[in-house]
């Protein structure tokens, strides 16, 4: 019984629908004429329409398109003008049911990161009303259009030339209520490519609210890239302190926050310098990536081993009152010095690397 309960609350629709037909079948009891009550044709075709849409959904197209067009937006009137179309048009190809299915959700971790309970409500009305009125544009709109079509053999653009002007009509009539939406900026999460862009990924935006609800911060981490005719490291996303902190105040949440690795930002050609992205970031400084180079190379090295000066480093970072993490990120230096029998021997020289470090730090 208990396992029922639980199959019922996670399946209500099913549930209900299952007791309605049990019901129904004590009014016309069950007998041949039963097979002759389904529609072979159209549920065929409903169920290869769901099976493209949830291979769709699985390989991350619908959140694609909706993170491109995020992307774009800017304030939460657009982000809810290009929601409610969606639903409006995809749900002429994969009916209403489905388009709900796949954007609802998307709307509330989208304005749950906004914040706009408000707007998040009036979106969802609108796209409810825009999947039913948009479904109703073309035979494969939803399962009552494909019932009609197959039962009345009508032709497709008689279909179409019937409901144009009733689709037209509604589609105007949702794009004016779009416009009551507030024009309050929104942020777009994505990934951050080494050029600086933002470019949107299946999955971060509930990878990001998950990580929040679980109250796990976010870094984002300085890089670098490779010019070849000058033969050194160049600018890539947040090299500098100006573009580190554009992007960070850009989503303008405590829950992102930066992460300096010293060794990217000691590279000729790449960074400002350590010590003065450290005292720039100040408070988003949450995290740092300490490993050696020759100024040149990202070596990954133990510290002191190679070109960094780490006293003016430490001195900034007790300049801004650093209580963040501290990550000793010189693997290359394990790899290429010690195997699995000895790298506990590596792994004592990190230590005494991280003690000295810690000296740096309180004697500064």
């Amino acid at each position: 019984m208990k396992r029922f309960l639980q199959w019922w609350k996670g399946q209500p629709v099913l549930g209900i629908s299952l007791l309605a037909a049990l019901v129904s079948m004590c009014f016309v009891p069950p007998d041949a004429g039963y097979l002759s009550y389904c529609n072979r044709a159209v549920l065929i075709q409903l169920f290869c329409l769901m099976l493209t849409v949830a291979g769709l959904r699985s390989i991350g197209v619908f959140e694609q398109v909706t993170q491109n067009l995020l992307k774009r937006a800017g304030t939460v009137r657009r982000v809810g003008m290009f929601l409610v179309q969606l639903c409006f048009f995809s749900a002429m190809l994969v009916t209403n049911d489905v388009a709900l299915l796949t954007f609802v959700p998307l709307t509330l971790l989208l304005f749950q990161e906004i914040g706009d309970e408000k707007s998040r409500i009036w979106v969802i009305v609108l796209e409810t009303a825009a999947a039913n009125l948009g479904s109703m544009m073309t035979p494969v709109g939803n399962p009552q259009n494909l019932y009609l079509y197959a039962a009345y053999q009508l032709h497709t653009a008689d279909f179409f030339r019937t409901m144009l002007p009733a689709g037209v009509l509604s589609w105007l009539i949702l794009l004016g209520l779009s416009f009551l939406l507030p024009k309050t900026p929104c942020a777009f999460l994505g990934e951050l490519s080494l050029q600086g862009e933002l470019r949107p990924v299946s999955g971060v935006l509930p990878m990001a609210l998950a990580a929040k609800d679980c109250g796990v911060k976010i870094a984002t981490e300085n890089m670098w890239n490779w010019d070849d005719a000058k033969d050194e490291s160049c600018f890539a996303a947040c090299a500098t302190s100006e573009s580190f902190i554009e992007h960070i105040d850009a989503v303008n949440d405590p829950y992102l926050v930066a992460c300096l690795d010293i060794g990217h930002a000691e590279m000729r050609g790449s960074g400002s310098g350590a010590a003065n992205m450290i005292r720039a970031l100040g408070h988003r400084l949450q995290a740092l990536h300490i490993h050696d180079n020759d100024r040149w190379h990202d070596s990954h090295q133990i510290p002191f081993s190679m070109s960094i000066d780490f006293a003016p480093i430490a001195a900034a970072l007790k300049e801004i009152g650093y209580k963040g993490w501290f990550t000793l990120e010189a693997d290359h230096y394990l790899k290429e010095k010690f195997n699995a029998e000895n790298v506990f021997e590596g792994m004592k020289d990190l230590h005494t690397a991280a003690v000295r470090f810690e000296k740096l730090f309180d004697e500064a």
